[in-house]
């Protein structure tokens, strides 16, 4: 028995029976129906049903794979994605070398200048000055007693005698000082008067301090500033003998003060400046005695006595508290210039006072 081959040719023709069917992926499959007698072949859909004369065939769009084609050139870099989760921490690797000693940096600013150190032996130097005080010891800051200055001398053999020391002397009535220094103002005085007056000295002041509760200690002060007041004019040629000042509050603090005593018409006039130190009271009137400075006021002038901290803060200069203020005799040094104090808001007169003698 013979076996008829019946190849079949198959002949796609688009011009007949066009059916639109949608595209999709390669593994889609795709029906037809093909002549038997002469292989023409029309695409249909998957319900359709062929002809008498008709296959029925379906396919796909995957054929066999074919070879490897060239690798193509390499595209470019894609972003970077994000990172992935942190690993577990390894062990920590062994100690390298030590590397060569990098190159000497540049030299860097000069620091801040340290504080003063303290100072050295006591030798006397010409202008060295010490300490000293003649009086009792327990009487040493109280009330007006106060340490005086010794200063070495030109040739350096010795120190000269003890300058603006006071000691206790007997009690002033009226004057509101300690003078006995014994811790107590005026005692056994019936003080009816703030100012002492004889036909021979007096007393110039411009505060209305009446007793020791009607004060107020300034305490803004800073290094470098100063508090004065111009008291005068001086009826006749007169000797200064002393300044008195409120010095407060309490304090056992030894502070220092730089005293400076002008004419107040012409500050480059100077008549007496220097250094004093001080503990603060608000029970008695502090002292600077001048009488064996030989200072000669002329009729006619006004003085401009002025009192510079050398320290913040208190205990500091005090001015009274009745409310008024003598207008153009109240200064306030600050930022190199004199300034009246009615500037800063102050309600009374600075507690500055001096006393002469007259000639």
């Amino acid at each position: 028995m013979m076996k008829k081959i019946v190849m079949m040719t198959f002949v796609i023709l688009v011009a007949v029976n066009i059916i639109v069917l949608p595209c999709f992926a390669a593994d889609t499959i795709y029906y037809g129906c093909c002549q038997k007698t002469i292989g023409v072949l029309r695409v249909v859909k998957k319900d359709t049903q062929c002809y008498a004369n008709e296959i029925r065939i379906q396919w796909n769009e995957v054929g066999p794979q074919g070879p490897a084609g060239p690798a193509g050139a390499q595209g470019p870099q894609g972003i970077q994605g994000p990172p992935g989760p942190k690993g577990d921490k390894g062990d920590t690797g062994a100690t390298g070398s030590t590397g060569a000693a990098g190159a000497t940096g540049a030299q860097g600013p000069q620091g801040l200048q340290g504080i003063q150190g303290p100072p050295g032996p006591i030798s006397c130097n010409p202008g060295d000055m010490l300490l000293c005080y003649s009086g009792q010891i327990g009487a040493l800051n109280v009330g007006i007693c106060k340490a005086g200055i010794r200063t070495c001398n030109a040739t350096g053999t010795a120190f000269g005698p003890c300058i603006g020391e006071v000691i206790p002397t007997s009690e002033v009535c009226l004057d509101m000082l300690d003078n006995d220094c014994d811790g107590q103002v005026d005692e056994n005085c019936s003080i009816t008067s703030t100012t002492t007056t004889t036909s021979n000295t007096y007393i110039l002041k411009n505060d209305g301090m009446v007793d020791m509760s009607s004060i107020n200690f300034m305490g803004g002060f800073v290094p470098g500033e100063g508090a004065a007041v111009t008291l005068g004019p001086v009826p006749q040629a007169a000797t200064l003998m002393n300044i008195k000042f409120m010095f407060g509050p309490n304090s056992t603090n030894t502070e220092t003060l730089w005293l400076g005593i002008y004419d107040s018409a012409n500050l480059a006039t100077v008549f007496y400046s220097g250094d004093f130190q001080f503990t603060g009271s608000d029970s008695a009137m502090a002292m600077i005695d001048l009488s064996s400075e030989n200072i000669t006021i002329l009729a006619g002038t006004n003085i401009r006595v002025a009192l510079f901290f050398q320290h913040s803060g208190p205990p500091s200069i005090a001015s009274d508290s009745d409310g008024t203020i003598t207008a153009g005799k109240n200064w306030i040094y600050s930022d190199a210039k004199w300034l009246n104090s009615e500037l800063f808001g102050l309600q009374g007169d600075w507690i500055i006072r001096a006393e002469l003698q007259n000639q």
